[in-house]
Order: structure tokens, then sequence, then C-alpha cells
């Protein structure tokens, strides 16, 4: 199957091949190709909880790995060195907040076709 509806690949599709200019670049599980594009990259991963207090950031400033953490519409961006979502999501739930948003950004296959696009030099 050939699509640009990359959402509705990913929801049907296990393993992906990715052309560029009608070159395959990449092939494989959707996962192991965001890991291979994110490997040499800052993570950066979406987070919102209730009630979006200081306390709240400051809780997420502790976490090991986390260099800097940023508002953006209604949410966090939080860069990181590793995926802290687990450590991030039971120390929120543990402090009492509710989480309504968690999410790594890049690990989509839009985001994972637009670094393979921009690493091939057609960006």
């Amino acid at each position: 199957m050939s699509s640009h509806q990359l959402h509705q690949i990913q929801q049907i599709c296990d393993r992906v091949g990715i052309f560029v200019e009608g070159k395959l670049v990449a092939s494989g599980r959707i996962e192991s190709l965001g890991k291979q594009v994110l490997s040499d990259e800052t993570l950066a991963i979406e987070f919102a909880a209730y009630p979006d207090n200081e306390e709240l950031v400051e809780m997420i400033k502790s976490i090991q790995g986390v260099k800097e953490v940023n508002r953006e519409k209604g949410m966090f961006l939080i860069n990181s060195t590793e995926d802290i979502r687990s450590t991030l999501s039971s120390q929120a739930v543990r402090n009492g907040y509710s989480l309504s948003h968690l999410r790594l950004r890049g690990g989509d296959l839009d985001d994972i076709y637009k670094r393979y696009f921009s690493k091939e030099g057609v960006a």
C-alpha cells in the first residue's frame, strides 16, 4: 500500500517503508524507525496535569534527565536526555496530580517521515 495519509497508515500497518524522491531511505517497524531518528537528539515530551502549579514545575525539573521545561499551548514541553514518561507519570500521580496529556514528540509516522525527509536534504 502506498499513501501520503501517514496517520491512517500508522493505524493499520506495523511495518513501513519511507521513500524520499523515489529512494527507499528506511524500512521497518514504526517504533524502531522512531528510535533510530530520535537516537541522536534530545527528546521532547508534551505533558499536562491538574492542578497546574509551581510545585508541578519543580517536580518535573527534579526528574533525572530533564534539561528544560517550557510552557506551550496549555501544556509543558519537556526536553530530556532520556524517555522520562514512566517516571513523570508515576511521580505526578503519587503527588496527587491528574494527568491529562502525555506524548513523546517524534514517535508518530508523520514526525518520523519529516525527520527522514530533512536528513536526505530535501527539506
